[in-house]
């Protein structure tokens, strides 16, 4: 009896030193981290409950963030903590938003304007524990400076500023020619393209042709883009193109027409049909009077 009596003692008295065990401090879960009042205690008593809160740029997902110290061990947290999502930054006018890897936490984006407009702000975006980080950028439209006016010669519209695909025309002064593109256009970088034309007083020679004649481009003199046309006279076999163009060299192109005399193949005739001895017949062939 007194045996069984002692052994009973000695089981209560493990079971309470069991329970009356302190915990040390909790290791937290994935993404979690001890509230701010229990992280700088080292032991905790028998019966002591914690809490644990999400980190930076998580939030919780379900579950109990609650533990309690219970014969030395901490009873299990199921608490979940998931990236935060900060969505769309919003619509870029004239613009659009590439997504490196996704709108969650630490993940970046990208503001890219259309073809001739540009950029105001920051280009790249951060999604933060708050949500994205910074001003959304603008996208403008691209401007041009008035180029400056040609010699003997002007543009029109005239404006004190251009925007991205507006067009000037040129035009020449009188006796001068237009070397180049009629039509410029302000472009995505802020400047006019193509190059300026110029202003020539480009002037080509008499468009004469040996053996022909004129039946095109009749004019008192010629400059540059004026065409002439030819034709050769009878008799006359045409060498080349009949049109020719007044270039910036000052020069026709194609070359002028040439006109080569024609050659005509000889004249073949017979000669007199004669019957000799026996019956036979002979003629003769004459080309060009020569005996064949």
């Amino acid at each position: 009896m007194a045996v069984r009596y002692f052994s009973l003692l000695c089981c209560l008295g493990l079971a309470f030193t069991a329970q009356a065990q302190d915990c040390s401090r909790p290791i937290p879960g994935t993404n979690m981290q001890l509230r701010e009042k229990d992280a700088e205690t080292q032991e905790f008593p028998p019966g002591s409950k914690v809490g644990f809160t999400c980190v930076i740029g998580y939030t919780p997902a379900g579950g109990s963030p609650s533990s309690v110290c219970t014969g030395g061990v901490w009873t299990p947290v199921t608490l979940t903590c998931e990236r935060k999502s900060c969505g769309s930054p919003g619509d870029v006018l004239h613009g659009h938003i590439e997504y490196h890897d996704g709108t969650e936490f630490g993940d970046t984006a990208e503001v890219i304007c259309d073809e001739g407009y540009k950029l105001v702000g920051r280009s790249q975006l951060s999604c933060g524990d708050q949500g994205w980080k910074g001003r959304l950028p603008v996208c403008e439209v691209t401007k041009c400076e008035p180029p400056p006016q040609i010699a003997d010669g002007v543009y029109y519209p005239e404006s004190e500023i251009y925007e991205y695909r507006e067009s000037i025309q040129y035009t020449c002064s009188k006796d001068f020619s237009l070397v180049g593109s009629k039509y410029r256009s302000c472009s995505g970088t802020g400047t006019f393209e193509p190059e300026a034309p110029t202003c020539s007083n480009i002037k080509c020679p008499n468009p004469e042709v040996e053996n022909g004649d004129r039946y095109g481009g009749y004019k008192p003199s010629y400059k540059y883009k004026d065409t002439v046309q030819h034709k050769c006279t009878t008799g006359y076999t045409p060498i080349g193109d009949d049109v020719s163009t007044c270039g910036p060299d000052g020069k026709w192109s194609p070359p002028l027409l040439r006109c080569e005399r024609t050659t005509k193949p000889p004249k073949t005739t017979k000669g007199p049909v004669t019957v000799g001895p026996g019956g036979k017949v002979s003629a003769l062939l004459l080309v060009h009077n020569y005996l064949v």
